[in-house]
């Protein structure tokens, strides 16, 4: 009794370590990425303006657009900002909270299953998974949802273990608040909770179809509730739904936040230069509010500049785009360079655990759960594998299946092993042989880390591997070779995700890895305050402070002020939310003075089309501004000459005519 205390002790403790561990490397250091994502930053602090904004989670302080999200994580956000203040690591807290608390819940899920060891095990895994620590370590809303779906399936198995319909029915809910976060993604871990509950639930066949049925009108109520309030709002009375094309929140999920993501139309949008047409809705969103006001001392940190400003699909901000960040689509994706840093170090352990995990001697409750993690795994991998585009840092949704999966078939192999069975005894030497070398390949391609990483995975992974195979009459010495082994195995996936720590995050388009030592950092951090004071000083309430082509050029101003800065053209500049007509009015009645022209057009497209109608008009009815009077004197001709060399984007601001 008192041997089974001191266990439970020891592994409470290492509990306790695992998940401080966790929060540390999702939070240590985190001022150095100081707002993080600056596009979701703005938004967070133009939503703190009023009640208008927080519902409908407005880009900007008038109201004029949305974010390109759903609203849930950025209200969470704010209600940190309002409680904490407004800084970088206020809206930064909930990802590292989340990213912790869902370790945590992975841990309760396996080790209900498979004992404290697997679950510890699995905690750990997902603690030191590459791409969710950089994400977490960002205002990027994924974090968020995991957590959320991690909940999802602790109810999940609540339902099927006490035969509470109840908890279906909140896992259901669940996932409904997932598609308020991150839209379809939340939808990836249905087929795993439909599955699950058909196979395992002890109910009749027609009623688990009944509660399905019902959980499946649940998840679409609650999962549309925002979509249809916003969208039954008059459009001149809400902001422009931020990357649709006609003003509709029904259209951002099924296009650019759904089905563009599998064709491959998705992304970050091109530059601005398009002539936005009138609103498809009659008057433009908006257009009727005033400019809010807001408070004048600017938060502490430094956005990016809108002159030169790389954005959140330039190298500073997220790296390469398109194929350049997740490789060709197909069969071998996730073992590709671009990839497998950030997610795929177990998988060669992961398909020997399935098989270990389907053939071995397992009872009804760990068989649900196997099915549940390959369920979850496998569609999502044949999504990522084949879709035409999405980000590196949504990989972030395989992290609890592999980390769960390692978990339980490590000790399952183990047993296996342990049994003595002459096949499947060699599943485990053999799993870490096979993924040690896999590591190793990984590793090999970076000069610094192959000098002194490989040799130390070798002696501890294949070393403790090839220990199983002695013959050795203490149990004991077995137990501390896979021991090794396994902590042999998790040192790259460490070595990797300390990197967001040491050299700073990729904040819009996360990712962790060597390459952020020498990634460009360009000068995004250039001060921005002499054109701050200068737009302040000619800045009247009532006014639009200053306009930009995208987001790009006037979030840090957002950021650092709370003024009415506005973006016609949405996140990235396609959005077509004024027309000629609307933006003359806007300068007839003296809502707008200043805006902003692209020079170039930089890495999302090419030149600004010098010819499209509304550019003319801006270019017909404004002058430049003198840039000696709101750029950096040290910001000279070369060094302008070298940004547009390198594809950053410049703007010039221009002054309407009096």
């Amino acid at each position: 009794m008192e041997q089974i205390k001191k266990s439970s002790k020891r592994h409470h403790m290492l509990l306790a370590l695992i998940m401080l561990a966790t929060f540390g490397l999702s939070f240590i250091n985190i001022s150095q990425d100081g707002f993080s994502n600056s596009y979701y930053a703005a938004t967070v602090r133009s939503m703190l303006e009023n009640a208008h904004n927080f519902f409908f989670a407005s880009f900007d302080p008038a109201g004029f657009v949305t974010v390109d999200k759903p609203p849930v994580a950025f209200w969470i956000q704010a209600l940190f900002a309002k409680i904490f203040g407004y800084y970088g690591w206020s809206i930064i807290l909930p990802q590292s909270l989340a990213f912790t608390a869902s370790g945590f819940i992975l841990y309760k899920l396996v080790t209900k299953k498979f004992g404290p060891t697997s679950g510890l095990l699995s905690a750990t895994v997902f603690a030191l998974t590459p791409i969710a620590v950089a994400v977490s370590r960002t205002n990027n809303p994924d974090s968020i949802l995991i957590f959320t779906l991690m909940l999802s399936t602790w109810c999940l198995f609540k339902a099927i273990d006490e035969h509470k319909t109840s908890f279906l029915f909140i896992s259901a809910a669940l996932i409904g608040i997932g598609f308020n976060i991150k839209m379809m993604q939340a939808y990836l871990i249905v087929p795993a909770l439909v599955i699950t509950y058909l196979l395992y639930a002890k109910q009749t066949w027609i009623k688990k179809i009944v509660h399905v049925v019902i959980s499946g009108i649940i998840v679409l109520l609650i999962s549309f509730s925002w979509a249809t309030a916003v969208d039954s709002i008059p459009a001149n009375e809400r902001p422009f739904i931020g990357s649709s094309t006609h003003n509709s929140v029904m259209e951002l999920i099924f296009n650019h936040n759904g089905f563009d993501r599998w064709n491959g139309k998705g992304g970050a949008p091109s530059e601005m230069g398009q002539s936005p047409n009138s609103s498809q809705d009659g008057q433009r969103s908006g257009m009727g509010q005033s400019p809010n006001s807001s408070q004048d001392g600017p938060p502490s940190g430094i956005g990016q500049s809108p002159i030169g400003n790389q954005g959140q699909d330039g190298s500073r901000n997220g790296g390469s785009r398109g194929n350049r960040e997740t490789g060709e689509a197909g069969i071998l994706r996730l073992v590709g360079s671009e990839l497998a840093g950030q997610i795929s170090w177990f998988l060669p352990f992961v398909l020997l655990s399935f098989f270990a995990l389907l053939r071995g001697s397992l009872s009804r409750e760990r068989d649900q759960m196997t099915i549940f993690w390959l369920a979850w795994l496998l569609p999502m991998m044949i999504f990522f594998s084949f879709a035409g585009f999405f980000h590196r840092y949504y990989l972030i949704m395989l992290a609890p299946a592999i980390a769960a999966i390692v978990g339980t078939g490590c000790v399952t192999m183990w047993k296996l092993w342990q049994e003595r069975e002459k096949t499947l005894r060699w599943l485990l030497p053999i799993s870490m042989i096979g993924t040690v070398l896999f590591q190793i390949k990984l590793v090999s391609s970076y000069d610094f880390y192959r000098t002194w990483l490989i040799p130390i995975i070798v002696a501890c992974a294949i070393g403790g591997a090839v220990c199983l195979l002695i013959q050795h009459r203490k149990p004991g010495f077995y137990k501390m070779a896979a021991t090794i082994a396994m902590i042999g195995l998790l040192l790259a996936p460490f070595v990797w995700s300390i990197t967001p720590i040491q050299y700073g995050g990729s904040s819009a388009l996360p990712y962790a890895g060597p390459e952020l030592a020498t990634e460009k950092k360009g000068k995004s951090s250039q001060d921005n305050s002499k054109l701050i004071s200068f737009l302040k000083e000619n800045y009247q309430e009532g006014q639009y402070l200053v306009a930009g082509a995208s987001s790009h050029e006037v979030s840090s101003i957002i950021i650092e002020t709370g003024l009415p800065a506005i973006s016609y053209g949405g996140f990235g500049g396609r959005d077509q939310i004024l027309s000629v007509e609307e933006l003359g009015e806007l300068v007839e009645t003296g809502k707008l003075k200043y805006i902003f022209v692209r020079e170039q057009g930089g890495r999302s497209g090419g030149p600004q089309r010098q010819g499209s109608e509304l550019n003319e008009w801006i270019r017909e009815n404004a002058v430049p501004v003198d840039t000696r009077l709101y750029m950096d004197e040290s910001m000279d001709d070369e060094d302008r000459q070298g940004r547009k060399s390198a594809g950053t984007r410049m703007s010039q601001l221009y002054a309407f005519k009096e």
